[in-house]
C-alpha cells in the first residue's frame, strides 16, 4: 500500500494548500472590511466569513472525494496484481504437473501410458479399426512395451501399431485412426483437468 500512502499524503498537501488559500482570502477580506465605513463593515465581514467557509467546505469535499478515488484506484490495482499473480502461479503449477509426467521413470511411465491407451481405445475406437500410436522422440522408445501392456486390456477388436514418425508433445501420445486424432498428450490432459482442479490448486497456493 506504499502507492496509496503517497497518494493520501499528496491529497493532504492539496487540502492544506486550499485551506491556506481560504484563510488568506478571509484575512484579506477582513482587512478590507476594517477600512470600510462602519455602516457597511458588518456586511462585508459577514460576506468574507461566508466565502471563507464556502472555500473550506469545498476543499474538504474535494479532498474527501480525491482520497476515496485514490483508495479505489489503489485497490483496483492491488486486485489486478493479485489476479495476475494467481494466474501466473496457477500456470506454473499446471506446467509443473506436465513436467512431472514427462519425467516419470520408465517403470512408472509405461504402465501409466498403457492404462491411458487402453482407456482411449475402449472408449473411442470401434471393432475392426486400425490406429497408430504417435509419441515424442524420447517416449517412442517405450512404444512397443506400452502397446503390449495395453493390449491385454482392450475390449475392442482393434489393431494399434507404433507410428514410424514422432510428434512434438512433451509427454503422452496421440492416437491416429483414419482422419480422427485422439489427443492424449500430457498438455491436453492437464489442460482438460484444469477447470475442475484450478480452485483446489489456488486454495493450496494461497490458503484460500
Amino acid at each position: 500500500m506504499i502507492g496509496l500512502d503517497k497518494q493520501v499524503k499528496g491529497l493532504d498537501r492539496i487540502n492544506a494548500r486550499i485551506l491556506e488559500q481560504a484563510n488568506e482570502y478571509a484575512a484579506e477580506q477582513l482587512e478590507n472590511a476594517a477600512k470600510q465605513a462602519e455602516a457597511s463593515s458588518a456586511k462585508v465581514l459577514g460576506a468574507a466569513k461566508e466565502k471563507a467557509a464556502e472555500i473550506v467546505q469545498k476543499a474538504k469535499e474535494s479532498a474527501a472525494s480525491l482520497r476515496e478515488n485514490a483508495k479505489s484506484s489503489a485497490g483496483m490495482r492491488e486486485r489486478s496484481h493479485l489476479l495476475s499473480l494467481k494466474a501466473e502461479m496457477c500456470d506454473s503449477a499446471f506446467d509443473a504437473a506436465v513436467e512431472k509426467l514427462a519425467h516419470l521413470p520408465g517403470d512408472m511411465y509405461v504402465p501409466a501410458m498403457a492404462r491411458l491407451l487402453a482407456s482411449a481405445v475402449n472408449s473411442q475406437l470401434a471393432d475392426g479399426e486400425r490406429a497408430l500410436l504417435v509419441m515424442n522422440p524420447k517416449d517412442a522408445s517405450f512404444a512397443d512395451e506400452i502397446l503390449a501392456l495395453a493390449k491385454k486390456d482392450y475390449t475392442k477388436k482393434v489393431t494399434v501399431e507404433k507410428a514410424d514418425y514422432t510428434t512434438g508433445i512433451r509427454a503422452g501420445f496421440i492416437l491416429e485412426c483414419s482422419d480422427i486424432e485422439i489427443n492424449c498428450s500430457a498438455e491436453k490432459l492437464i489442460a482438460s483437468a484444469r477447470d475442475s482442479l484450478e480452485k483446489t490448486v489456488l486454495g493450496i497456493l494461497f490458503n484460500e
